[in-house]
């Protein structure tokens, strides 16, 4: 794994890294498809449903704060593609 990646880091033009880009975006699709299917099939009516956990409100920081972070990265990418 580490050899290939290693090869795709050497490639300077970005057109020729979409092929790559559409495959993760497959694989990204997929993945919560998976998630959403396997959450869905063990969710069951039988309890009451909460409105609001507190109890999990630091896991959701946590979520909230990691997805904000990715954002930070892609924005400057983006911005220098449009540069070229």
């Amino acid at each position: 794994c580490v050899p290939a990646l290693s090869a795709l880091v050497q490639i300077q033009d970005m057109a020729i890294l979409s092929p790559f880009s559409l495959l993760a975006d497959v694989a990204n699709l997929s993945g919560t498809a998976a998630v959403f299917f396997q959450d869905f099939s063990a969710f069951h009516h039988h309890e009451i449903i909460k409105t609001y956990d507190f109890s999990s409100w630091l896991y959701v920081t946590a979520v909230a704060v990691y997805s904000l972070e990715g954002v930070g990265m892609v924005l400057p990418l983006e911005t220098s593609c449009i540069k070229r």
